[in-house]
């Protein structure tokens, strides 16, 4: 499996370090080497209550990340990565962190939270680094919390969450649990 960069947010592509331009990607795949990467399986209860299971190779996420996406994808596209940006904002405009339980590895979280990413890569959200040590080759994932985070407190954080720095803060709205 190769991939050439194609995508909205060109998060995956990212972490793999291949170039956004094509005939350079297709350098990558021709001269790179094989490896196995890691794939995540997500179990959750869906609107219905109804259980439901995902399969991913670079993040999971629920809650705002889960309605950012949604409303990128059913959206348009032209703007490209920068189409994230603008539907995170609009979303936290309306948005209300939700009473969530999250079971990793037999360790159970009850929170109210805005937002639960799984990551078996760095980026996603075009371009946010959410999980700056996540690699898809080390057969661990990334499991970050952002519990009950105000609109304005986000607001201010998304230029950490960007650059990656998020983690490195003391923030106790941000809890790496899982993971590097």
């Amino acid at each position: 499996l190769a991939m050439v960069p194609l995508g909205t947010g060109g998060d995956f592509r990212r972490t793999l370090r291949i170039p956004l331009d094509t005939k350079a990607a297709i350098q990558v795949i021709t001269a790179g080497l094989v490896r196995r990467l890691d794939a995540g399986c997500v179990t959750y209860q869906d609107h219905e209550g109804s259980t439901a299971v995902r399969h991913f190779i670079n993040i999971a996420d629920a809650g705002i990340g889960g309605d950012v996406a949604h409303g990128v994808n059913t959206g348009p596209k032209f703007l490209g990565a920068a189409s994230f940006w603008l539907t995170s904002f609009t979303t936290l405009l309306t948005y209300k962190n939700k009473p969530m339980t999250v079971t990793v590895d037999g360790s159970t979280h009850d929170l109210v939270a805005q937002q639960v990413v799984i990551a078996n890569c760095q980026y996603f959200g075009g371009g946010m680094r959410m999980a700056p040590a996540a690699s898809p080759t080390d057969g661990v994932f990334d499991v970050i919390l952002i519990g009950n985070a105000g609109k304005i407190e986000s607001i201010r954080g998304m230029g950490a969450i960007r650059s990656g720095n998020h983690l490195d803060q003391s923030n106790s709205k941000i809890q790496l649990i899982y993971g590097k």
